[in-house]
């Protein structure tokens, strides 16, 4: 700490180094056991270990109380047979393995080395030091993650048959896929103390988060049952055909269809649940008191609970696999001239993917009935202390409103829909233009509702007005959304002649769409009721993306003897460019005017035009916008101003010289940003924070760097 830093206080800071060491093993096999028949296999040994002085993932305030010690191992294997059945049929089968880890424990000291009891014992992690959390005063807490077991693997076993038969080019095969995932939760058992530095009805504070901590004094103290491991096993099976048909010397047609059938995943241990609005019965919902919490014995712990392998219509699965999943394929390649300088190619696909596993973990982490978290929470002089944690009044686990993570049952699978058309030619010194119209359509993609968001202008307690009674915050994903892709894209290419290559391209494009992700907080709903609203550009939209790379070999002295090529010869100029659109950004505005509790981010009210001045004071026009009425939602959409685009130039000078054979050196003075040109990142975007409007904060200045490579 520094005690002439603003404040006095307050102030500590601490650096410790990480360490990460890396280590891989090869091998290769290739054998021959005819002309017809040939093998390969290649096998790949990760180890990666690493040190965490601040924790993994946690970036705690304090060396040496939540460090790791993390192990990140791979394996691969690879086998492939080749047979060639006649001199026009082949046919290809390979297998694959892969496994990966991230294996973490944490090294800090032992919980039993200060002697704090325990209300749940001899689970994983109950021997580490509880979680220390202030509510005030902006002092560092401990807080800790692991132990952490996080493996994947998979084996793919693939088969391809290859024939040619006249004007035909024929292909067709299948793929099994099998890959598993195990995970815990990693945290939780090890318990955690809350020191908020505030009073409230139960609880006499000191005033000061810290002095509450010093004498021991918690308001609340947690402790979950369970480090919940979940064993995930998903499947895949699929079936091709295609045919590459040259109807003419300078027409090709490429004709073809993927049969996908992608399960859902399961667990071993049946430990995956559900929230199915369809099984909720409100007459089985909880009486709430005058807190909003559930009256013991009045209602179904488990109302529209779905769990695998009981009462799931989906046996050990929780949500519907589909196996009517067909993609077609077509396409063409024309040269209209037949001289090999012209072609015009387009083509339209239809593909299938899998959404991220890991949001079925996230159901098995959070729901009941398998997560569980006992709670004491402070009740006069009697409270929580790190002697005896389970001093004061023990909650009822009937009592709180549980949140939720769920899924929609009639889950489907996201699909894309991709076309394309583009001409090609061959242009005169060394060019290729390339321009085509590219484009995209998703539909059933992931996005997430609040489902048991409360309707504007509830009143406390608000949990007796959410549609779901009984359960708190419900964040529910489903496939219900859509996008669009739409782009030109264009690019001049020169390949490397007499030591000079240039490419440039440029791409105008718009996508639009109502969930650019399933996760993050301005793509959940404001308003449930009002999904039409959150139409709008993606948060990735870029309209204008301008790219250009270029290498020149100086020709100076290029072919001259060592000597004068060393002195003066060998230079080398590269570069590249990037000029890009700035990102679309959502207004949001501080406080709940709305009173409307569960859903996403609030928006105000749009009531003039968003366009400003562009300045770092003011990048739009803040005046644009203002908090809509009590009880009511805004009207701004999402994506309505973009934020500050993007010029980077990166150069490089090197310069070559010549030793003796074999041996090569090259002195490298690379220039990143190179002009120094200042690219804005951060916007203020909330409504109500003195930042609104400001630019906040940009991206890496130059940055010069001096190499040395040599090469033999």
């Amino acid at each position: 700490a520094d005690p002439a830093a603003l404040g006095g206080n307050r102030n500590f800071s601490a650096a410790a180094p990480s360490i990460r060491d890396f280590r891989e093993e090869l091998v290769r096999v290739d054998y021959a056991f005819s002309s017809r028949h040939t093998f390969y296999t290649r096998l790949i040994f990760d180890t990666i270990p690493s040190t965490e002085p601040f924790g993994l993932f946690t970036q705690a305030a304090f060396p040496g109380i939540s460090d790791t010690k993390t192990d990140n191992p791979g394996r691969s294997v690879v086998s492939t047979w080749n047979w060639t059945m006649t001199p026009t049929m082949t046919n290809e089968l390979s297998y694959n393995y892969s496994r990966g880890a991230l294996l973490s424990k944490i090294t800090g000291p032992s919980q039993r080395d200060v002697s704090i009891p325990k209300i749940f014992s001899g689970v994983p992690g109950d021997d580490i030091l509880p979680g220390i959390a202030f509510g005030s005063g902006n002092y560092g807490g401990f807080n800790f993650f692991g132990p952490y077991d996080n493996t994947y693997g998979s084996h793919r076993l693939k088969e391809t048959v290859t024939r040619t038969a006249g004007a035909h080019a024929l292909k067709g095969g299948f793929l099994y896929s099998f890959e598993f995932k195990n995970e815990n939760s990693a945290g939780g058992t090890n318990g955690s103390f809350v020191f908020p530095g505030t009073s409230s009805s139960s609880y006499t504070s000191t005033g000061d988060a810290l002095a509450d901590f010093l004498l021991g004094r918690a308001s609340s103290y947690g402790e979950s049952r369970i480090d919940l491991t979940s064993h995930l096993r998903f499947q895949m099976y699929e079936a091709f055909v295609q045919d590459d048909w040259r109807i003419l010397p300078n027409l090709t047609l490429n004709l073809g269809a993927r049969w996908s059938y992608i399960l859902q995943p399961y667990d071993a241990d049946n430990v995956l649940t559900n929230f199915d609005p369809a099984q909720f019965d409100p007459a089985r919902a909880y009486q709430l008191d005058n807190d909003g919490n559930r009256i013991p014995g009045t209602g179904d712990p488990l109302n529209g609970i779905v769990i695998a392998g009981q009462n799931s219509p989906y046996g050990r699965r929780v949500v519907a696999s589909h196996a009517n999943t067909i993609g077609p394929r077509a396409g063409f390649a024309w040269d209209p001239r037949g001289d090999g300088k012209t072609a015009i190619r387009a083509g339209y696909g239809m593909y299938f993917d899998r959404t991220l596993v890991g949001i079925a973990l996230q159901n098995a982490f959070v729901n009941p009935p398998f997560a569980f978290t006992a709670v004491v929470n402070a009740a006069g002089p009697a409270v929580p202390t790190l002697q005896n944690p389970r001093a004061g009044a023990a909650r009822d686990p009937e009592a709180p409103v549980p949140n939720l993570i769920a899924m929609s049952p009639g889950f489907k699978i996201p699909t894309t829909h991709q076309y394309s058309i583009g001409i090609q030619r061959e242009l005169p010194f060394g060019f290729n233009a390339d321009v085509a119209y590219v484009g995209t359509q998703g539909r059933n993609l992931l996005r997430a509702l609040a489902l048991n968001q409360t309707p504007p202008g509830t009143a406390a307690p608000l949990n007796r007005a959410r549609p779901y009674r009984g359960w708190g915050n419900i964040t529910f994903r489903s496939t219900e959304a859509s996008s669009e892709y739409n782009s030109l894209q264009v690019s001049l290419f020169r390949r490397l002649q007499a030591g000079f290559q240039i490419g440039v391209n440029y791409t105008l494009s718009k996508v639009v769409t109502d969930a650019s992700s399933d996760r993050n907080l301005p793509d959940i709903p404001q308003d449930i009721n009002n999904l039409a609203a959150e139409r709008a550009l993606a948060t990735y939209d870029r309209p204008h993306i301008f790219g250009a790379h270029y290498v020149w070999e100086l020709p100076f002295f290029r072919n001259s003897d060592t000597l004068m090529y060393n002195l003066i010869g060998g230079w080398q100029l590269t570069g590249s460019t990037r000029i890009m659109s700035g990102l679309p950004l959502t207004i949001t505005a501080t406080g709940n005017t709305a009173n409307s509790f569960g859903g996403g981010a609030p928006r105000p009210d749009l009531v003039g035009d968003p366009e400003g001045p562009r300045t770092v004071q003011q990048w739009f026009n803040t005046d644009a916008f203002k908090l809509q009425a009590a009880n009511t939602f805004g009207n701004a959409p999402r994506s309505v101003v973009r934020g500050p685009g993007t010029f980077v130039t990166d150069l490089g000078i090197f310069k070559n010289f010549r030793a003796t054979d074999g041996i090569r050196m090259q002195f490298r003075a690379e220039l990143f940003n190179a002009f120094n040109h200042t690219n804005f990142v951060g916007v203020g975007t909330t409504l109500g924070l003195p930042t609104f409007g400001r630019l906040t904060s940009s991206a890496e200045a130059r940055v010069i760097q001096f190499g040395l490579k040599l090469t033999f």
